[in-house]
């Protein structure tokens, strides 16, 4: 990560694509923060002389604030909340930033430079952004579907608050607003690319719309440009592209994963977080507990295993694209190296192995379009399963395999739908197996496939239903921790395998009784660390193999100066 920042010091400039002549300023880091853990979420003041940012810790998330020039560092919170996401008021005297506080929902908060007891400015909202006047704040909140959506309020009247987008504006949560310098407009971040919508509301425009996921949008103190976060060309660094033409110019090298852009008003400083992320797909025997971790390369996700446990898939982006790579399993542990499956097109996620083990079901992003295909788990051609315009994601077999279930939004909101399958190919149409009123997210079948249990979103949170599959059947409610954001069905023991935030901070895994939601940390499944993050599990249907993952960051805020010219 050094020798990539020093690179760009010594003059190694940001190409460009289409071979352009690079445009960008000279400049040279500097790091800010060099404790151990995760130090994100930059916020460069106004003046660019002061960097805020969100430290990690066993009690919590806290905000400080740190010299650009070095110096020692001052803690703004020390209250044992979840503080998140600083922004600075236009005079550089104070800031607003997110907090979720005993329960409740997140809500907005301001707290001086120089610390002391937080004010709230405005409930049921994340992500603030303060309008250059410092007269408004964009925020985001669920809308009526259950997605977060963007709103403005005025600073001073939390009853002025009023979303701008809809789900018509980007693919399910939209976050991170960022005001542009001239007040009239903001970009945000869908699930993969950004948007610019009038701050006074209207038809909001893509500004990034390709299968490169892009986040954290920034702009430029000119308004030309907005700076971002994305992982193109194999590696996530940060990036600008022009808003009028569409072009796009790297800016860092991201040898180690680089986001979240910060500007100063001059344009003469850029901050940003790096970020390690030390993660691997861990196995469990559960007849003895032993426990395998593998680090299979570079990102890896969403691991599912085989029936008989002979096979792991996973999603990754070891050669640069996401794409699904499955590796042979002895006892748990792998056989040789990972064989890629997909054929490199697009962006692959969500694999899941059919209850016979001949296929595996995924998602593919590609030129804009989300769609469910199933691949023979040997390897072959992929075929389409999903058809149509939609956005069709994290698909789910069947218990006995004859139907291939997935989240779909051709009815207007996030809900499950199935189709039939023989031999890997569609044998029908697609119908719809729930209606719920707010988003679905996940979903797992149950053993006797007589009833789904789903993540809703509800207050920018998730919590679990079950739910009959059939519309209009009423589903049952499990949760009411607002911070479930996964689920799979341990068949063997008949429990709910759920990630869910635990005393919300650490992402762990909970065994839950589907029948009122009772139970507790999953035995099975501690982290490696108590730092890290237990996610995405899956076992076998005879209960003995168990897969998660597990990530664990480390994390410093870097400032780039310039040695002539602006950002």
């Amino acid at each position: 990560l050094l020798a990539a920042t020093l690179l760009t010091a010594w003059g190694l400039h940001a190409l460009s694509d289409h071979g352009a002549a690079p445009s960008l300023p000279a400049f040279t880091p500097r790091q800010i923060t060099t404790a151990s853990g995760v130090q994100r979420q930059p916020a460069l003041s106004p003046d660019g002389r002061t960097v805020a940012y969100v430290v990690d810790g066993a009690s919590g998330s806290d905000l400080w604030v740190s010299d650009a020039g070095g110096g020692p560092p001052l803690r703004l919170t020390s209250d044992g909340a979840s503080n998140e996401a600083p922004a600075w008021f236009p005079d550089g005297g104070s800031l607003v930033f997110c907090s979720q506080r005993a329960g409740k929902a997140p809500a907005l908060w301001k707290v001086s430079r120089f610390g002391g007891p937080p004010t709230l400015l405005l409930e049921d909202a994340q992500c603030p952004s303060v309008s250059p006047d410092g007269g408004r704040l964009a925020f985001c909140r669920a809308g009526g579907d259950g997605f977060l959506r963007v709103g403005v309020a005025d600073a001073g009247d939390p009853h002025s608050a009023h979303l701008l987008t809809s789900r018509l504006d980007g693919v399910w949560d939209h976050l991170n607003p960022a005001w542009s310098p001239d007040g009239k407009a903001l970009c945000y971040q869908d699930h993969n690319d950004l948007w610019i919508v009038p701050a006074e509301g209207g038809t909001a425009r893509p500004l990034t719309r390709d299968d490169a996921p892009d986040y954290s949008p920034a702009w430029s103190p000119d308004g030309r440009h907005v700076y971002f976060q994305s992982l193109r060309e194999g590696t996530t660094a940060l990036w600008r592209v022009e808003v009028d033409s569409g072009r796009l110019e790297r800016v860092t090298l991201g040898t180690g994963a680089e986001g979240s852009p910060t500007l100063s008003a001059d344009g003469r400083r850029l901050a940003y977080a790096t970020f390690l992320d030390r993660s691997a797909l861990v196995v469990v025997d559960r007849a003895t507990g032993r426990r395998t971790d593998m680090r299979p390369g570079r990102e890896c996700y969403e691991p599912d295993l085989a029936p008989d446990g002979s096979a792991l898939v996973f999603s990754s982006n070891r050669e640069g694209s996401f794409d699904l790579w499955k590796v042979a399993l002895a006892g748990g542990e792998a056989e040789g190296d990972p064989q890629k499956l997909t054929p490199g097109r697009g962006s692959c996620a969500h694999p899941a192995f059919s209850p016979d083990g001949r296929w595996i079901a995924f998602h593919r992003l590609e030129e804009g379009r989300r769609s469910v295909w199933v691949i023979p788990a040997s390897g072959g051609e992929p075929e389409r399963v999903s058809l149509g315009e939609a956005t069709d994601v994290f698909p789910e077999w069947s218990p006995r395999g004859d139907r291939l279930a997935f989240l779909s939004n051709r009815g207007g909101t996030s809900q499950v739908w199935t189709v039939p399958l023989r031999d890997g190919r569609p044998e029908g149409p697609a119908r719809a197996l729930t209606d719920l009123p707010d988003g679905i997210v996940s979903f797992a079948w149950a053993p006797d496939a007589s009833a789904l249990a789903c993540v809703v979103l509800g207050n920018g949170g998730g919590d679990l239903w079950l739910c009959p599959p059939a519309p209009g059947a009423a589903p049952r409610r499990l949760t009411h921790r607002g911070d479930v954001s996964f689920v799979s069905w341990d068949r063997a023991n008949n429990r709910l395998l759920v990630t869910a935030g635990h005393e919300g901070r650490r992402m762990r895994l909970f065994a839950l009784s589907p029948r009122d939601g009772s139970g507790g940390i999953l035995a099975e499944a501690p982290p490696g660390d108590a730092a890290a993050d237990v996610l995405d599990a899956s076992a076998t249907p005879d209960g003995r193999w168990l897969v998660f993952f597990e990530q664990m960051a480390q994390g410093n805020v870097w400032v780039l100066e310039t040695r002539d010219g602006t950002f």
